[in-house]
């Protein structure tokens, strides 16, 4: 069975302040959170994938390689998924902030 596993990106300082960044603005990955990474990490190494996409944005990028690192897996191809914002995803259920 195929499986898509859609992340969000870590917590960032913008993210604690509950200021809005949007595309246009992109605060950097904050590091503090590093056991969440190493969870999901951990988590996600049960299943075999056949690649990793990420957003171009900082915080994005950033969450990929520590995953990915843990994984053992050097690179993040980004895709050109700028435009892919999450009110495109709301029919598909969960949580909304």
């Amino acid at each position: 069975m195929q499986r898509i596993f859609i992340i969000r990106h870590g917590k960032t300082e913008w993210n604690l302040a509950k200021r809005l960044q949007g595309a246009g603005a992109d605060s950097p990955l904050r590091t503090d959170y590093a056991q969440q990474y190493a969870d999901l990490a951990r988590y996600l190494n049960q299943y075999s994938y056949a690649a990793a996409y990420s957003s171009p944005l900082l915080r994005a990028r950033q969450t990929g390689e520590i995953i990915l690192a843990k994984l053992n897996q050097n690179t993040v191809p980004a895709a050109n998924c700028a435009g892919s914002h999450r009110n495109q995803f709301r029919s598909m259920g969960g949580p909304h902030p």
